[in-house]
């Protein structure tokens, strides 16, 4: 479905709508019912819609706040192959400019405190490879928001260590 979206995406608007759908009905079953849902479809549907979704406009915003929400509320008792790929999906969203850079830092930091080492490392490696393109005042501002004691040590220490690692990529050319 992808390929076909991305050659003509003002002829696949009613296919995206449907998979969109869809994934609304999916996401409201395994909010539901998370033991009956088949995991399998909705993590394929994922997939697909946080690639081909940035050609909708008024579905993006709204894909993005459920997939966010549900990050959000869910993060601990989601199964592992389900959490990576909700993590991924934000990703490719802020990839395509559906979610700001700043909204995707406080989406996706508070989730350094879960004990899902591929999570961590996935958005650890994400932020090092984005944030330097993307780095303003009020990125910077965002992250050292959480380094304070408010927040999970955890938390505070990943992302301490993530703004040091971005200085020295910053800094490695001067070198």
């Amino acid at each position: 479905m992808q390929d076909f979206v991305f050659r003509d995406p003002e002829d696949h608007v009613e296919e995206i709508s449907a998979s969109y759908d869809e994934f609304t009905r999916l996401l409201d079953l395994y909010v539901d019912q998370p033991k009956e849902s088949n995991n399998k479809n909705f993590i394929r549907l994922l997939y697909d819609l946080s690639h081909i979704i940035n050609h909708h406009p008024s579905l993006a915003q709204a894909f993005s706040a459920k997939v966010c929400t549900f990050l959000e509320t869910h993060p601990e008792s989601l199964p592992h192959e389900l959490r990576i790929q909700l993590v991924q999906a934000v990703m490719v969203l802020h990839n395509k400019g559906v979610i700001d850079t700043c909204d995707a830092i406080n989406k996706l930091i508070p989730l350094f405190k879960l004990n899902d080492k591929n999570v961590r490392r996935c958005i650890f490696g994400h932020f090092i490879r984005e944030l330097p393109f993307h780095q303003t005042n009020s990125t910077m501002k965002e992250l050292q928001k959480f380094t304070s004691s408010d927040y999970d040590p955890r938390i505070a220490f990943k992302t301490l260590q993530l703004i040091i690692d971005i200085f020295h990529k910053e800094n490695k050319e001067d070198l």
